[in-house]
């Protein structure tokens, strides 16, 4: 006989039920070995500093552009980031079952560190943005990783209180970020707002490679392809159209923000968008062996929750990169 479940039916059967949860007893239960929690601990690091790289930016992002004389280009060091952390998003999703967890993080530092290193030696506002865009492409990977880390090395009884902690680091990242952003670019420049998060990175990458955790796996033919054929699996028209969808959206829409933007351009860019849209969906949805983004999952509740977040997280992006600016230029405070 099948109970009905609802919002309080148990996920996992309790021991004393007798049925099989499909794991372990010792990885259902119990505490988090240490090696699990340093591990853990390293991902929450990197979610801290991608947290504090975000709103740093947009709090000091009009300081950084007047010095280079282009302050109609502000907006781009944060519309670069979430440029690149956008598109790189799922595909760390999709590299994790490709080269393994613990290298598809180092990859999310590695690129991190490398946008950070171009920001801070950047001479004019196109390098800047480059580098705020590499770094979105690193960020990603860190915060990303968090979810998938957790749900392979925690007990399913420490998922729930686990991710909970990772978005209090989040906005403990978000909130530090603002003034501790201020106060460097005050005292030593802005350049050291970037400098400064290399020995942390350097720190994270290093603690990664020797202290993360491995589990010996079975040998099956999925294991013993090669990297190569791998790389090849991924979905690059996938990545491709999803990008020039995401860019040129952004691209349209920082166009019309601005007072001498041509309508016709901005129409050119959406039309743009729209074709590459419609290439993007049919081609996951069709031809796609392996989807970037796995659409179905829209029709099974969960497309319900992505409209959510994005109305979400839109709104407060819209308001925390505009803040600034009224309280400076409108209040004049």
């Amino acid at each position: 006989m099948v109970m009905a479940s609802d919002e309080t039916t148990r996920l996992l059967p309790r021991p004393e039920d007798g049925i099989s949860p499909g794991r372990e007893d010792n990885e259902t239960t119990g505490s988090i070995s240490r090696g699990t929690g340093l591990a853990i601990f390293i991902a929450y690091l990197g979610a801290f500093l991608a947290s504090t790289d975000e709103s740093l930016v947009i709090a000091t992002y009009d300081i950084i552009a007047s010095e280079f004389h282009e302050l109609s280009k502000a907006s781009w060091l944060v519309t670069g980031y979430n440029l690149g952390y956008c598109i790189a998003l799922p595909v760390y999703g999709t590299l994790a079952d490709t080269l393994g967890r613990q290298r598809s993080m180092l990859l999310g530092y590695l690129v991190f560190a490398l946008g950070c290193l171009i920001s801070s030696l950047s001479n004019s506002m196109n390098q800047l943005i480059a580098g705020r865009i590499i770094s979105g492409v690193g960020s990603s990977g860190m915060v990303v990783m968090i979810s998938i880390i957790i749900t392979d090395l925690a007990a399913p009884s420490e998922v729930a209180l686990l991710r909970s902690y990772t978005n209090v680091v989040n906005m403990l990242g978000r909130g530090v970020g603002a003034p501790l952003g201020r106060v460097i670019v005050n005292s030593l420049g802005w350049r050291w707002a970037f400098t400064g998060r290399l020995p942390l990175i350097v720190l994270c990458l290093f603690l990664s490679r020797v202290q993360f955790p491995t589990k010996p796996r079975a040998s099956t033919p999925a294991a013993e392809t090669s990297k190569m054929e791998k790389l090849r699996s991924l979905d690059y028209f996938g990545i491709f159209s999803f990008a020039a969808a995401v860019f040129t959206l952004l691209l349209a829409l920082t166009t019309a923000g601005t007072l001498d933007g041509k309508l016709s351009t901005v129409y050119a860019l959406l039309g743009v968008c729209a074709l590459a849209t419609v290439a993007f969906v049919c081609h996951e949805c069709l031809w796609a062996t392996k989807p970037l983004v796995p659409l179905r999952l829209v029709t099974k509740g969960v497309g319900q929750y992505w409209l959510v977040q994005v109305v979400l997280f839109s709104g407060r992006c819209g308001v925390t990169t505009t803040i600034t600016q009224y309280l400076t230029q409108v209040r004049q405070m």
